[in-house]
Order: structure tokens, then C-alpha cells, then sequence
């Protein structure tokens, strides 16, 4: 018996029919008869829903979905893993790594095992070149780029120190044991001192010689390939007496408080006759006071108005000085003239070691010409940025002034006090520590400590941790000089000083005779040579972007790789960890 179309409405009753029974069985299932023994779907039972019923949310009329699985791609769908040859095709297929593709698509062994071993040949030369440009890389050499720069220069610091440390005439303020050591030391009698100390050395080099004589004669020749005998040192032979002489008096002089020791020397009052810097009047205001035990009363000029906006004399500093002549003792000052230092701004100035020396009665003319150093630090050298020892001391930083200012500390920190010699230097010092008081080193046991201290630092047995400055502008000289003043010039010139003398000092320069007269004058030029400027800067030798680019091209060349081809084996990777994650599992 065949189903009849009008029998269809009986079928709408039947449960799950939607009207569109032909999607599921086919456009020929109304057609064929119609059988009792109709069974439905084998999934019947889960497509029903909770009431037994078939419902709109049946399988029969949703459209057809793949099964999901729970699984990840990297595990078949009954949880498996796959294979780890599919998870190395799979790479093989996608990479854009040279070699690699041909030994999956070879179809012979021998044509795999080429290919494998230029590729692993390619790997190897790679890791070879790599290791080469990391080698390199990682010495971290230097460089050097000159490069010349032009512009307003901003004029140096100078500090200057008449050679005559105590006038003759303020002697009476010290102490009564200077008083008599000055008296001791007149000229006479020191010649005579010393014409006493050559004949004793004579008497003696001459009786060491007749006894070396008599003892060669006795002792048989030394072999010429014997080792070295033993000499005696040469810095412990007898001391100078000259030096001896200044030494003790400069003993004597650090033992007088401050305020003695400037009024006992050159005021820059008095010794000032003119200043000017590119043409504009500069007045002794300008000159701070800087004591110094060899020299006494020394001065700086320091001023950051002063830029030269053009090179030559007329444009940078001059300055004419009266020495002061007649108040010198010849025994202290061994020459007439004044002690010049040319330094960076807001630096610790050291005239007695880095000074020039500048005759009187001469026109000294200094050229400079800049010269502009950057260090580079870090990996690549050590230098100090001078940060630290600015906070500390108030200055800028210098190799030289750190290793002063170290030796001082040690000295202050081991033997309970401070060298005489250098007690601007301790104030400096005790400024960065207020509230600490230390005395000279004065006693026997203090002495021994300094000379122990000042000893192993110039043998070298301590060191200071003080690098070069990381930048530091340097002064290069060039001095020249002609005889000065003329005698109607040196007339004009105590015209110009009876201005601020009393009458009696003046009327003591008119008496004088024009040469003597000429003694006490001094004229000194400072300026640019030329307004160009060297710039040395220290750069890399192996700049990091010519490393990453040296990288990029091994790798290139030997594998061919590029960062995305990186990216390709990253993911390679984690397609491994998930597939042995999988395999655990």
C-alpha cells in the first residue's frame, strides 16, 4: 500500500514533522509505499528531546555541522597525538629556510642525505661566522673622530702668584722664630753656608776616591757576567741646600695662622696697575684670593662674562703688574717674576706644579688653542662623569685635583690630622664634612705618618680610583715674549701707580733708576689663537647597528633566514612542545 499525498496531512501529526520529511529521506520517499515496519533514524533517541518528543531544535532541521572535538589540532579527535614526522612535514612545507623544503620533497635517499649535509654544513659555517662577529663585537674597542669646531670660546680661569711669598717689610708680623730664621738665612750668610758644604764635599768625594783606589788594588777583577752589586741609593745622599733652606722656611711660614700669612704678602691691590679683557676695564674685585704655602698670597681670575668672540691680543686678557722688587728675599725668591696657571673654570688650581713661570721686565704673549676631549665610559673604558666629586667638594672634576684631594684624605683618616702645606686644600676638604676638626701634623709620630702616606703614594703601593674625566677641555700654550717696558714707558707707568701710592712711595720710584725701575714691571697677554677647536671624541669601534646588521647578513647568507623566518622556527618549536604535551598525555 502506497502513502497518498492526501494522507500527507495525517503525516504532520506524526512527532518531529515539519513539513520538510523529503530533506531528510530524499526526494523519492513520498513516492515509495508506504511500510508499517517504518523504523526512525538511528539517532532517533538523541535527537528527542527531554519529553520523548522530537523538537524544533532536532537534528532534522539544523544544518549540518562537522563534529567538534575537544581535542587541540596538535591530537587527533579520539585524543591521540599525531605523529611527529607530520608536525616536521608540516614545517618542512611552510619554511622559508633554505635547504629544508628539497630534503622533504627529495625523492631518493641520496638526494635527502645531500641536501641534509649542506645543510648542516651551512649551520655549522654560520655558527663559525657568528662567533667571529661576537668575538669582536664583544671586545668593545674605541675610536677616535677628530672633528674642528668654531665659536665663541669661553675664556679659561688664571691664577697667578708673585715668586716672593713675604714682603721684606711685613716680615716683623710673624712669629719670633721666622723673624730669626729670615734673619739667619741673609745672603752672605748662606753663601757662606754653602762654600763650606762644596769644600767638606770635596774633601770627602776626594778621600772616597784614594779609598775606592786602594781597595781596587786589593780586590781581584770583577767578572763582567756577574749580576749588579749593590749600590747605594741615590735619594739618600745629602739634600740641597738651597732646598733645605726654602723647605724650613716654608715649615715655618704654614705655622702662622691665615689671616698673618696674607697680610705678610703681595696684596693684588698693590701689584694691579692695569687689567682689561677685550678692551673692558677689569678691576682687582674681579681676583679672588687663593693662599698657597710656597707662593703665599695667589690669585684667580674668574669670570663667566669673559668669551672671546675674536682671536688675538686685543681681544682676549691683559694684564700689567708691579712686583714689587724691592720688597723680595733673595734667599725665598730665587728670580723676579710671577708664577701663571692657565685652567678650567670652577677648577682646583696647583701653581706650584702646573704653573709656568713669566720673567719680569718682559711682554709675555700666551696663545691658547682648545682642545675638547669625550671618553666614552661604561663597557668601553673607565672615566668619571665628575658628578660625585661635585656634590662633594663644590668643583669641577680633574684626574689630577682627585688624586690631590684623595692622598689629602687619606692622610686626614689615618694619621688623625692635615698636612700644613696644604691647608687651603684641608678647608676645601673639611667643607664637604662640616663639624670635623683636625689639626696640622705636627708631632713626631704625625710627620712620620704624612712622609709614610706621601712615600707609598709616589712608589706607587696605593692607588686613588681616579680615571680620566668622561670630558675635559684642555689648553694647549704657546708662549713668546720681548723685552718690556722701555724707560720712558716704566716713567709713564709710576705716573700711574703715584695715582693710588702715598708720597713717599712715590717719590721712592722716582729716585730709582730707569732699569732697576724696568725690574718691577710686568706685562702678560692672554688670548685664542684662533677661535677653531679640536674635538676628540671616543665612538665605538663596532657600532650595535652594524653588529645587528653583520647578524642578519650570516644568517642570510649561509640559511636564509630573515626575522620572519625566525618567527617560522618559533612556532616550529611550540608545535614540538604541544606535540610531546599531547604525547603525555
Amino acid at each position: 500500500m502506497s502513502v497518498k499525498r492526501s494522507n500527507s496531512k495525517q503525516l504532520r501529526d506524526y512527532p518531529g514533522y515539519s513539513g520538510n520529511f523529503t530533506r531528510v529521506f530524499g526526494d523519492d520517499a513520498m513516492e515509495k509505499p508506504y511500510r508499517r515496519n517504518w523504523e526512525p533514524p538511528a539517532d532517533y533517541q538523541q535527537s528527542m528531546d527531554l519529553s520523548g518528543n522530537w523538537g524544533r531544535g532536532n537534528m532534522f532541521h539544523q544544518k549540518y555541522q562537522p563534529p567538534s572535538h575537544t581535542e587541540s589540532e596538535e591530537c587527533n579527535s579520539d585524543g591521540n597525538p599525531k605523529t611527529f614526522k607530520r608536525v616536521l612535514t608540516r614545517f618542512a612545507d611552510r619554511t622559508s629556510m633554505q635547504g629544508i623544503p628539497y630534503i622533504n620533497t627529495s625523492k631518493t635517499w641520496y638526494a635527502k642525505l645531500v641536501w641534509t649535509l649542506l645543510l648542516l654544513g651551512a649551520m655549522v659555517a654560520m655558527g663559525i661566522h657568528l662567533y667571529t662577529l661576537c668575538s669582536t663585537y664583544f671586545l668593545f674597542e674605541r675610536q677616535t673622530q677628530i672633528k674642528l669646531g668654531f665659536q665663541n670660546l669661553k675664556f679659561p680661569s688664571i691664577t697667578f702668584c708673585n715668586v716672593n711669598p713675604v714682603k721684606s717689610s711685613m716680615a716683623s708680623r710673624g712669629s719670633k722664630e721666622l723673624k730669626n730664621y729670615l734673619r739667619t738665612i741673609r745672603p752672605e750668610a748662606v753663601a757662606s753656608s754653602i762654600k763650606t758644604v762644596i769644600l767638606k764635599k770635596i774633601a770627602f768625594l776626594t778621600h772616597g776616591v784614594m779609598q775606592k783606589a786602594a781597595q781596587l788594588e786589593q780586590k781581584p777583577p770583577v767578572n763582567p757576567n756577574q749580576g749588579p752589586r749593590n749600590t747605594p741609593n741615590f735619594f739618600s745622599g745629602q739634600r740641597s741646600t738651597l732646598q733645605e733652606i726654602r723647605k724650613e722656611f716654608i715649615h715655618l711660614y704654614s705655622l702662622e695662622d691665615r689671616e698673618t700669612r696674607i697680610a705678610m704678602g703681595h696684596s693684588i691691590s698693590d701689584m694691579l696697575v692695569s687689567c682689561a679683557f677685550s678692551g673692558v676695564v677689569c678691576n682687582d674685585s674681579y681676583f679672588r684670593i687663593h693662599p698657597s704655602s710656597a707662593y703665599g698670597n695667589c690669585y684667580t681670575l674668574e669670570n663667566y662674562e669673559f668669551v672671546s668672540f675674536r682671536s688675538g691680543p686685543s681681544y682676549g686678557l691683559e694684564l700689567i703688574l708691579f712686583l714689587e722688587t724691592d720688597e723680595y728675599i733673595s734667599t725665598i725668591a730665587s728670580g723676579i717674576g710671577a708664577q701663571f696657571l692657565i685652567h678650567g673654570t670652577n677648577t682646583w688650581p696647583d701653581p706650584e706644579v702646573d704653573g709656568i713661570s713669566v720673567s719680569a721686565t718682559m711682554e709675555t704673549n700666551i696663545g691658547m688653542r682648545m682642545l675638547e676631549i669625550h671618553r666614552l665610559g661604561g663597557l668601553y673604558g673607565d672615566c668619571d662623569d665628575g658628578t660625585a666629586f661635585k656634590a662633594r667638594y663644590g668643583m669641577e672634576y680633574t684626574r689630577k685635583s682627585c688624586q690631590t684631594f684623595c692622598v689629602h684624605e687619606r692622610i686626614i683618616n689615618r694619621c688623625g690630622c692635615y698636612d700644613e702645606l696644604k691647608e687651603t686644600l684641608y678647608e676645601n676638604i673639611n667643607s664637604s664634612m662640616p663639624g670635623r676638626k683636625v689639626h696640622p701634623c705636627r708631632t713626631r709620630e704625625e710627620t712620620a705618618c704624612l712622609l709614610q702616606i706621601e712615600s707609598r703614594w709616589e712608589t706607587g703601593l696605593f692607588q686613588c680610583n681616579c680615571f680620566n674625566p668622561c670630558h675635559e677641555t684642555l689648553y694647549e700654550k704657546t708662549t713668546n715674549t720681548r723685552m718690556w717696558p722701555s724707560d720712558a714707558y716704566a716713567t709713564m707707568l709710576i705716573q700711574y701707580l703715584c695715582n693710588n701710592k702715598n708720597e713717599s712711595e712715590c717719590e721712592r720710584f722716582e729716585k730709582m733708576d730707569p732699569r732697576e725701575l724696568s725690574r718691577n714691571f710686568m706685562k702678560i697677554n692672554i688670548f685664542f689663537e684662533d677661535l677653531n677647536f679640536e674635538n676628540i671624541t671616543e665612538t665605538p669601534a663596532y657600532e650595535d647597528v652594524q653588529f645587528y646588521s653583520d647578524i642578519g647578513g650570516t644568517v642570510g647568507l649561509w640559511v636564509g633566514l630573515s626575522v620572519l623566518s625566525l618567527a617560522e622556527v618559533l612556532q616550529f618549536l611550540w608545535e614540538v612542545i604541544q606535540y610531546l604535551f599531547c604525547w603525555r598525555r
